[in-house]
């Protein structure tokens, strides 16, 4: 199955009159393997004939090309199926704007349907096919492992009805990237509250802070003092000058004062997956926005 690059020269010859290439390593290839191209060593480069046409031609009808046709690799693999006969070298995910989505506790419907609890699953919804969210509350999670294995969260709230949204990596093809406003547009569209579930540190302030929903979601003080449980100091200090910077504005949210209070106490990070195996309680703490 010929691919990306042999299909490029192949085209370039065939429909676009070229008949002259430099030598490299794909052109040397297909010389050997296809048995095209002449040799001109003085100006490092390959010719091609009449002959030399027709077999590429023959290798273009093969892979179901047809003959004079643009063909471009910004699609679909549907859309380069109606191109090719192989579609794997479409470049575009089969879900342009990819959400992961899952309920732990019944109470959520997704364009009517209810949404079940899947373990360490997740629903994929494409972000054009929400027509309608009906839920108590959406929660972005920031990490990834935390949103597989949210079963094993302990809260101390009830979380029927909660609909949580994996926060997106930078180059996971999961998920969009930071999906906070994403998830901050649906909530005002569908009338849902909005929260942020994220690692108890300084840029999880931060991050809940600003994203402005209703309340965000925080491990016990009380059970963490008592724990003893030791954070990440380094962590810690590599958030330090973000958070001086924006330490007037988290001032406004009177409820985060003593987790604030509390790190700075501490000196260290806590990520959500630490204060999950810990079996911390986590609990639902309302903000002002």
């Amino acid at each position: 199955m010929l691919n990306k690059a042999e299909i490029s020269f192949a085209v370039s010859i065939v429909n676009s009159g070229v008949r002259v290439k430099k030598r490299g390593v794909l052109s040397d290839r297909l010389h050997r393997e296809w048995g095209i191209g002449t040799s001109v060593l003085k100006r490092n480069q390959y010719t091609y004939n009449h002959r030399d046409v027709e077999i590429i031609q023959s290798r273009l009808e093969q892979a179901g090309i047809t003959l004079g046709q643009d063909i471009s690799f910004g699609g679909s693999r549907s859309d380069i199926a109606a191109q090719m006969v192989s579609e794997k070298v479409g470049a575009d995910p089969v879900f342009a704007q990819p959400m992961c989505m899952k309920v732990i506790a019944p109470g959520v419907s997704i364009n009517a349907m209810n949404v079940v609890p899947t373990g360490t699953g997740h629903l994929q919804y494409d972000l054009s096919d929400i027509k309608e969210i009906r839920a108590e509350a959406m929660v972005i999670v920031e990490n990834l492992e935390t949103f597989k294995r949210l079963d094993d969260v302990k809260f101390n709230f009830p979380v029927e009805g909660y609909l949580f949204i994996w926060r997106g990596g930078p180059k996971s093809k999961l998920s969009l990237p930071n999906t906070q406003p994403i998830v901050k547009q649906l909530g005002t569209t569908h009338h849902v509250p909005t929260g942020f579930f994220g690692d108890y540190d300084l840029k999880g302030l931060i991050m809940a802070d600003e994203l402005g929903g209703a309340f965000c979601i925080l491990p016990s003080l009380d059970e963490l003092l008592n724990a003893q449980l030791q954070g990440n100091a380094k962590d810690y200090q590599n958030q330090w000058e973000e958070f001086c910077a924006k330490r007037s504005m988290l001032a406004k949210n009177v409820p985060l004062e003593p987790y604030i209070a509390f790190l700075l106490d501490k000196r260290q990070s806590y990520t959500q997956e630490r204060t999950t195996v810990a079996e911390l309680c986590h609990t639902r703490i309302d903000l002002e926005s």
